[in-house]
C-alpha cells in the first residue's frame, strides 16, 4: 500500500461502516448499495469512489444527505 493509500485507509473505513449502519446493521444490502451506481455520484459506484480523499468526502457528502431523509 502506498502512503497515500494508508492516510485515506481510516476514511474507507469509516464510509463501509457507515454505510452498514445506514442500513441498519445489513451488511448484504450496504454491499448491494456500493456497488451500484448512484446517480447522486454521477453514475459512479461508491466503491469506485475511495480511491481519493475527495471522492471519499463527496461519498461521505452523500451518505449523510441520505441519513437526513434527502434522496437529491
Amino acid at each position: 500500500m502506498t502512503t497515500n493509500q494508508d492516510s485515506i485507509l481510516p476514511a474507507k473505513q469509516k464510509i463501509v461502516c457507515d454505510v452498514i449502519e445506514l442500513y441498519e446493521g445489513d451488511v448484504e444490502t450496504a454491499i448491494w448499495w456500493l456497488s451500484q451506481p448512484i446517480r447522486a455520484l454521477n453514475d459512479k459506484r461508491p466503491l469506485d469512489c475511495l480511491s481519493d480523499s475527495e471522492q471519499i468526502a463527496e461519498l461521505q457528502r452523500v451518505i449523510s444527505k441520505i441519513e437526513r431523509g434527502d434522496f437529491s
